[in-house]
């Protein structure tokens, strides 16, 4: 194609774009995109820059075309926080994919051909790992990049549904729109780059000439530093502004591993200096504190919590910046890293158990054989409702075990330490198997055999765990709960449920918890479980103490959303009857 043909065809991509651009800006308002946005821009490159652009990449890439150039209509979302773009791109996503309600909708349904993150530091960048997880769930996979001039965006590239037939073009062709969605930090700078420092390190606009060329790339660096300091600080105010944000699914209190001084040892083994020991364990004792913080007060449990989060966070700063050797960095940031993010799961609050996730994943990528660190992720995305996740971490927790116990990995001396191993074998099958219940009630009613099947493998996982457990209260709660609920279902194995039914109830009425408990939770399941068994009087019983409990807000369960101590309550009241 000569270059007659490509402006003609360049000419009618910048006229059709102008009109389509309308109905992207009327679409984003329309759709409420832009409401959780601080300002919102638009352009369509031109029929000179659509030229320039293609002569330009065909110098290096001889069949370079016209309609390869992806960003013919741009699109840029600003943001005050950071933590706001990973809502603002659900909600662009949404958009495109037609998951928003839109008539007429500009875009190509399911047309999205990138995503790709541009981060100054990918490896710990929680918002950056958070997004790639809520994209996952999409079937979307986002690309995180390393960006070497210190330019951190999202950039989506999707198609327009209009269709414009170009004349040098064999068929219809879908103008693609690149979208990008960054803060009003980041765009103050990125404008400032872009007019001085992108013209000296590329030359695409060789008649803007700029003085000082080197000075003024330096001083592009430090304003980039000072960007970054505004963004993470608007953060800071908009966390501390918030208030706290119940999460919809508990699995209880997070347990911490065991003892330290194997890990102090080996600290010490790889030449780690005593100040900075020191320092890990002046953290782990504060965390300690607020662990036992949890049984007294709730409220100030979370505040502890949460500061003991930032002190993890600060140390792990201090660590990347100073000069260990690099085996005692990456051993001693991932005990750091992981201490940040169990304090920050235990708070159960939303916002903070979120910022665990990110934590999670960015260690996953960092440390993929370390066992313990999939499976505080499977804890925290089930905390999250996000439970078909929760369950592919934690089987792949299963898989690592034994893909270690077996030597298909190297050996290493710090993936699974003796106390992470009995840790994680004593509350996986507890764990993974309350998700498969959770998934069993999302299934609808008339999937009989799905619904089974999820219960079947919640109570096979559960069992597992009565031949180094038999005394657990809490496993046989479960496998009571999850054999009632298999029984209730047609086509059930009877006489496993039954069997097993019978043997952990009876172990719960040997072991008195009945006479002393104050869980409405367990006192819940006795009350099933006895209604289950025409045992009217006990489940009367039961359910009555539920209630006593509950109006005098004297109960174990204080940790419990609403919405799960009112399903209790508005059962017990049912069973009283």
């Amino acid at each position: 194609m000569d270059s007659h043909q490509i402006s003609y065809d360049a000419l009618k991509l910048a006229h059709d774009g102008k009109n389509i651009e309308l109905n992207l800006i009327t679409a984003i308002a329309q759709s409420q995109v832009s409401d959780s946005c601080y300002a919102f821009k638009s352009r369509i490159k031109p029929e000179s820059r659509l030229v320039e652009k293609v002569s330009r990449k065909q110098k290096a890439k001889p069949d370079y075309k016209l309609t390869d150039i992806t960003d013919v209509i741009g699109l840029r979302l600003v943001t005050l926080f950071r933590r706001d773009m990973p809502d603002v791109l659900a909600s662009v996503v949404a958009l495109i994919d037609h998951r928003i309600e839109l008539t007429p909708n500009p875009f190509k349904k399911g047309s999205i051909e990138q995503l790709i993150i541009y981060s100054i530091n990918p490896a710990h960048d929680k918002i950056a790992h958070q997004i790639k997880e809520d994209m996952s769930q999409y079937g979307i996979a986002a690309e995180l990049n390393s960006s070497s001039a210190s330019y951190s965006s999202i950039h989506i590239v999707a198609r327009v549904s209009q269709p414009t037939d170009l004349k040098y073009h064999v068929g219809s062709f879908n103008i693609p729109v690149e979208i990008q969605i960054r803060t009003v930090f980041e765009d103050a700078w990125g404008e400032i780059d872009h007019k001085y420092g992108y013209v000296i390190r590329s030359g695409k606009e060789s008649g803007k000439l700029v003085s000082n060329s080197s000075m003024i790339q330096e001083h592009l660096k430090v304003l980039k530093k000072f960007a970054d300091a505004c963004a993470e600080y608007a953060d800071l105010i908009y966390t501390e502004a918030s208030p706290s944000d119940s999460i919809p699914v508990l699995e209880g209190k997070v347990v911490a591993v065991g003892a330290d001084d194997d890990v102090l040892a080996r600290f010490s083994q790889l030449g780690i200096s005593a100040d900075y020991i020191s320092s890990y364990v002046t953290g782990r004792e504060m965390r300690d504190a607020a662990l036992k913080q949890t049984e007294i007060n709730w409220e100030e449990a979370i505040k502890w919590l949460a500061g003991t989060a930032d002190y993890f966070s600060t140390l792990a700063d201090t660590i990347v910046k100073n000069g260990l050797s690099r085996e005692a960095q990456v051993l001693m940031l991932y005990y750091v890293r992981m201490n940040e993010a169990l304090c920050l799961l235990s708070t159960n609050d939303k916002s903070k158990v979120e910022r665990a996730c990110t934590i999670y994943g960015c260690l996953e990528e960092d440390y993929p054989d370390f066992p313990l660190v999939k499976f505080r992720y499977g804890q925290a995305l089930g905390k999250l409702g996000v439970v078909d996740a929760s369950i592919e971490k934690f089987s792949s927790t299963k898989k690592l075990v034994e893909q270690i116990d077996s030597r298909q990995l190297p050996f290493s001396p710090d993936r699974l330490p003796d106390d992470d191993r009995k840790h994680i074998e004593k509350l996986l099958p507890k764990l993974l198997g309350f998700q498969y219940w959770v998934k069993s009630q999302s299934v609808d009613e008339a999937d009989v055999f799905s619904k089974y099947t999820y219960i079947s493998a919640a109570f096979d996982e559960t069992s597992s765990l009565l031949d180094k457990h038999a005394d657990d209260v809490s496993v046989h709660n479960n496998l009571v709960y999850y054999a009632v609920d298999a029984l209730t279902l047609e086509g059930s194995d009877k006489v496993k449920f039954e069997a097993q039914l019978q043997a952990s109830l009876g172990f719960l009425e040997k072991s008195g918890v009945f006479d002393v408990s104050r869980d409405i939770e367990l006192l819940d399941t006795l009350a099933r479980a006895y209604h289950f068994l025409h045992q009217h009087d006990k489940s009367k019983s039961a359910a009555a103490k539920i209630l006593a409990l509950w109006e005098a807000d004297n109960n174990e369960s204080s940790r419990l959303s609403s919405e799960v101590v009112m399903d209790i309550v508005k059962t017990a009241f049912a069973l009283t009857k």
